[in-house]
């Protein structure tokens, strides 16, 4: 799994949809039992080549995850 800026992540779902590779993400509170950090997190993971990107946040990220839910739905 691996960090990367929130920008990116979108960038590489724009990418994955373009090429029509099956991708999906996850949003983890602080309290999630399954997210490792004290962090709000987005997790984008690459179905195709099993890879998994982050990106933290201190506050809940609404216009990121209301970007990512347009690409996602786009498919």
């Amino acid at each position: 799994m691996e960090k990367i800026e929130i920008g990116k992540l979108i960038d590489l779902a724009e990418e994955l949809n373009q090429k029509d590779t099956p991708w999906h993400h996850h949003f983890l509170t602080p309290k999630c039992c399954f997210n490792q950090s004290d962090d709000f997190r987005i997790i984008l993971e690459d179905e195709e080549k099993r890879e998994v990107f982050y990106s933290e946040f201190n506050e809940k990220p609404i216009l990121e995850l209301k970007k990512l839910e347009k690409l996602f739905f786009k498919k």
